[in-house]
């Protein structure tokens, strides 16, 4: 049998490293987020089928509830709540549809929390939002336990697209000496630099918030720039667990830390899907998010709605993926 192995036991910091993590691999990613619907009326109808048990995870909050009433008071609690539930749905289907037509059609945006009013549907626990956006209608959907899957599996039922916020290139970064990452971000990110997209100075600021856990340094941000004469916004970040520390009171609080001009850290992971794991190896990540340049009052990211948008965002970001190493494969994640 392997003999488990916690880092954290092991070292009270970050030890010499052997060499500096090179790029292993730039692929593609994305943040999407609600579900794009041509009318009010596709709105209604998507809100049915997702609380008519067509769409995996769904039910998840409803079933986590009646789970725990089993494991309380028995069966017959959990008889008891389903007669209840039963009893509001038609009422809570009735006033949903009823104040999402209201405000689509006086182009406002809805949006409500389930908590235990929601009981006897699938919304049980789950926030739902519509709004309008261009000519099209944008359905969110958020439920506890699960996240987006439900909205996931719902626009996939649909085949519908989700409005699209950022494109991402993901460089993912060797993991050293089993257990760690040692990157050099000016580096990294110099081919950036030689097409001006960032400056030398924004690079250093990067590292002193990665490695200065005040949070507070200045200059880092969305970095505007152009392509194909389109605006967009690039937001530079560390995929990587900046909260593994020592069990055994190192030097430094945290594992992650500024070396020179470099930053280490752990390359591990403590978590599985739902679960505390024992510690497995997880490769650190520099994320190139691309988006539209944010709402200027509001300071949101602007969403593509539009499959013209879309690919205009989309080949924004192969060209910064591009730029970091033309020779490795852009493959999809």
């Amino acid at each position: 049998m392997e003999e488990k192995i916690d880092p954290s036991e092991i070292y009270t910091k970050v030890p010499e490293l052997s060499e500096t993590s090179k790029i292993e691999s730039v692929k593609k990613d994305e943040f999407r987020r609600g579900i794009i619907l041509d009318s009010i009326e596709e709105v209604i109808t998507a809100l049915h089928v997702y609380n008519g048990g067509a769409v995996p995870e769904a039910g998840a909050t409803q079933n986590n509830l009646y789970e725990a009433i089993g494991q309380d008071v028995g069966p017959m609690g959990v008889g008891l709540a389903l007669l209840a539930g039963a009893n509001n749905e038609n009422r809570i289907m009735k006033e949903l549809i009823e104040d999402v037509t209201s405000a689509l059609e006086d182009n406002r945006r809805f949006r409500r929390h389930y908590d235990y009013g929601g009981m006897g549907t699938n919304f049980f626990k789950t926030c739902v939002e519509a709004e309008p956006k261009e000519d099209k209608y944008v359905l969110e959907i958020h439920a506890a336990y699960v996240g987006d899957k439900p909205e996931i599996n719902l626009a996939e039922k649909l085949g519908k697209k989700r409005a699209l916020y950022e494109s991402k290139a993901v460089c993912q970064l060797a993991v050293i000496d089993d257990w760690w990452f040692n990157v050099n971000l000016e580096e990294v990110l110099q081919p950036l630099v030689g097409a001006k997209l960032i400056s030398n100075k924004q690079i250093n600021a990067l590292v002193d918030y990665y490695t200065d856990r005040t949070y507070e340094v200045k200059g880092v941000g969305p970095i505007a720039f152009k392509h194909n004469k389109q605006k967009f916004e690039l937001d530079i970040s560390l995929d990587a667990n900046r909260f593994l520390r020592p069990k055994n009171d190192g030097k430094d609080p945290y594992y992650i830390n500024r070396r020179g001009d470099n930053i280490v850290g752990g390359a591990w992971t403590i978590y599985g899907e739902r679960d505390v794991i024992d510690p497995a190896p997880k490769p650190a990540a520099i994320c190139l998010s691309v988006s539209f340049p944010r709402d200027p009052k509001y300071r949101f990211v602007v969403p593509a709605i539009s499959d013209e948008d879309m690919q205009i965002l989309e080949a924004a970001r192969d060209y910064i993926g591009e730029l970091i190493d033309p020779s490795i494969t852009f493959a999809a994640i």
